[in-house]
């Protein structure tokens, strides 16, 4: 009974530490990507007037896709920094879960974004369709991470597969929103 006690309360201390790692990540990924962008458009700017409209046909657009795109590959740089990530490479079940629960949190925080500027860009017939497509996707990453968990049922490996699962596939669907709508 102690030792579950002391688990738990292990598990406990755990979690708030990670919520905070995780509040620390968010805020230095929106800077990174706040940074890269405005250093970008300064690059254009520095040490020269700003271009007449016939000059700016030639210099480079940075698209949404791009954006998104760079986004999302910074995110999987900053989760791969994290200090957990070495255990969760080790195999350690606890900082597996970890790792894992919170790289899924984030590609699910840009995913709704994502889905949120599609939103307001799209077509109202594309947007209808998406929409129908995304309700079938949820139910599917839904189903496929319970499946993903149940050889593991009551097992320390459980919840690991369970965000492995969840982290895969909204991941994924994040670059498929990405490539498929954006320009």
């Amino acid at each position: 009974m102690k030792k579950r006690l002391f688990s738990l309360f292990a598990i406990f201390l755990l979690g708030i530490g990670l919520i905070g790692c995780n509040k620390n990540t968010q805020n230095h990924i929106e800077e990174t990507t706040s940074h890269h962008h405005s250093s970008q458009v300064h690059s254009h700017t520095e040490d020269h007037e700003i271009p007449k409209e016939s000059e700016r046909e030639n210099l480079p657009i940075i698209s949404k896709k791009t954006v998104y795109l760079e986004k999302l590959d910074d995110i999987q740089k900053k989760l791969d920094e994290l200090p957990i990530k070495a255990d969760a490479d080790q195999g350690v079940t606890n900082a597996m879960k970890s790792f894992y629960a919170i790289s899924y949190e984030k590609y699910d925080e840009v995913l709704n974004e994502i889905y949120r500027g599609l939103k307001e860009e799209l077509p109202e017939e594309t947007m209808k369709k998406l929409q129908a497509e995304q309700i079938q996707w949820i139910k599917e990453k839904e189903y496929e991470s319970e499946k993903e968990k149940e050889p593991y049922r009551g097992g320390t490996f459980e919840y690991v597969a369970y965000y492995i699962s969840l982290y895969d596939s909204t991941k994924s669907r994040c670059y498929e929103l990405v490539n498929q709508y954006m320009e």
